[in-house]
């Protein structure tokens, strides 16, 4: 009867073990899982952010590339607008020399 008192007791310790084994692995598998989904979320509120910097830097593009602002931007810059073309002609017989 001792015998299998022992083998009775040490399934039982056995039994014990596989579930607190079973029960240390499911707490962090949902420790991980939920910190996964926290990671997603993060990304998916980062991704949103970007999409809608990104649409607020298209809209800037499209105004500022618009034939009226590209006035407003060469008198900003001090552009003046060229009154004539002046050309200068150069002779074929002439030949540029370094003067020493």
């Amino acid at each position: 009867m001792t015998q299998s008192l022992r083998k009775t007791k040490a399934l039982w310790t056995l039994c014990v073990f596989s579930m607190l084994g079973l029960v240390v692995s499911l707490i962090l598998q949902v420790n991980y899982l939920t910190r996964d989904v926290f990671v997603i979320n993060e990304y998916k509120k980062h991704l949103s952010q970007l999409s809608n910097n990104n649409e607020g830097l298209e809209i800037h593009l499209a105004q500022s590339s618009s034939l009226v602002n590209i006035g407003g931007y060469l008198e900003l810059k001090n552009f003046v607008k060229a009154e004539g073309v002046k050309y200068i002609q150069i002779l074929e017989s002439s030949v540029a020399r370094k003067n020493e």
